[in-house]
């Protein structure tokens, strides 16, 4: 696709490093980040894009994963069941953990106590918070 991965993983916003994508995906991926709760059409697109550009980038999978499991919990499982044999990132296991686990609020928190400040997972937290006020 023309896009070359850089040597060393890309560090979003939050710090956290991002395996398999380039700065252009991680820009978009963070954008839709940002529009997941109050814009899930754009996020939704913003995430297809950052794939397009990055598509062996399991983190981008799981946000769109995110995405399903909101309307449907069951997609959570099969996320985790397709992509956590592709990767062996700890922080992207464990939000494909938090799906299969179809977005338990425990797991979320241990996620953060680990992965402090991780943007998806913040997002996803909040959420699930806003769904259950």
């Amino acid at each position: 696709m023309g896009h070359f991965l850089p040597a060393h993983p890309v560090r979003g916003r939050d710090g956290w490093a991002i395996n398999a994508a380039t700065h252009a995906s991680v820009s978009l991926f963070e954008r839709a980040i940002e529009s997941l709760h109050s814009d899930p059409d754009t996020a939704d697109d913003l995430l297809r894009q950052a794939l397009r550009l990055s598509p062996g980038c399991i983190l981008f999978h799981a946000a769109r994963s995110y995405l399903l499991a909101a309307r449907d919990r069951a997609a959570g499982p099969i996320s985790h069941h397709l992509f956590a044999p592709l990767t062996a990132d700890r922080r992207t296991l464990s939000h494909l953990s938090i799906l299969a686990a179809q977005l338990d609020a425990k797991q979320i928190a241990a996620h953060l106590d680990r992965w402090p400040g991780d943007l998806l997972a913040l997002t996803v937290q909040r959420n699930i918070h806003a769904k259950a006020a």
